[in-house]
């Protein structure tokens, strides 16, 4: 005799969403939102890190590094990741590989774009190395690059500093308003910087500190001080040597606009960043 079981009305209820539930628990778990690869290419260091589809993505990154970087210390933190866009396999391949001319540079792939920042000694071979990225970038997909070219020969202390003005010329550090603390969004600059000076350890900076028009000229002086030694403070405990850095507080001494609108109190409140170096 069969025996048919009836279930109530909210028994069935439970059993259909735990289904939808684990459907989409799972189907969460295989889409990558926001994917990124990062290259990161010192004076003696390279970093790869970020989303990688497979394993076998992973190695042939890592056997590609150590072919195109011999000398360089390496380091890998890649996550295998289901579901990455198409063809981020071969855009990485090919992206690591056009940056291998760069003496210092940093990448990041994502899905909708791919940014490069550096310097090359060849300009020539970087402009073949770069079309080969342009030529194979994935569906919508931009690139953008800001890699600079120093002539050779060049000595090593003057080739640091071109290095740091460059990296260092567009950094946007950014201040909690009316305070000195650092936001959050300034640190990778910063971390940047902080990566080059260590390639560089004969170069030192400067930190000037800037203010708007804004408030009493005593209290910028002071606001300006405190903001460049925020920043010193935040390069020395992370490696940086006290005496490769040096901060001066300018207040409103020194305006890039001297308008007196948001955009021009926005120009103004800034910190610049000089470099020296031992062959300056």
């Amino acid at each position: 005799m069969l025996t048919r079981r009836i279930l109530s009305g909210a028994a069935l209820s439970a059993i259909v969403c735990q289904a939808v539930l684990f459907i989409y628990s799972a189907n969460a778990q295989s889409v990558v939102t926001d994917p990124h690869l990062t290259f990161e290419v010192g004076k003696s260091t390279v970093s790869v890190h970020g989303n990688v589809s497979s394993a076998a993505h992973s190695s042939m990154l890592r056997k590609q590094a150590l072919e195109l970087f011999p000398e360089r210390v390496k380091t890998f933190d890649l996550i295998e990741t289901p579901a990455l866009p198409a063809g981020w396999a071969l855009i990485s391949e090919i992206t690591l590989r056009a940056i291998a001319p760069t003496y210092s540079s940093t990448t990041e792939i994502t899905s909708t774009s791919i940014s490069i920042d550096g310097i090359t000694g060849n300009q020539s071979e970087w402009q073949k190395s770069i079309a080969s990225v342009e030529n194979n970038l994935l569906p919508g997909m931009r690139l953008r690059q800001k890699v600079s070219a120093v002539g050779l020969p060049i000595s090593q202390p003057k080739l640091c500093e071109r290095i740091l003005v460059n990296a260092t010329r567009h950094s946007n550090i950014e201040f909690a308003r009316s305070s000195a603390e650092l936001r959050s969004s300034t640190f990778p600059a910063l971390d940047k910087m902080i990566q080059l000076m260590t390639d560089c350890p004969l170069t030192s900076i400067r930190i000037i500190g800037h203010t708007d028009n804004t408030g009493e000229p005593e209290t910028n002086i002071v606001v300006s001080l405190a903001r460049a030694e925020s920043v010193s403070r935040y390069l020395i405990a992370r490696g940086i040597r006290a005496d490769r850095i040096s901060v001066r507080g300018a207040g409103y001494s020194e305006p890039l606009d001297t308008t007196d609108s948001y955009r021009a109190h926005k120009i103004n409140r800034r910190i610049e960043i000089q470099i020296e170096s031992a062959g300056s």
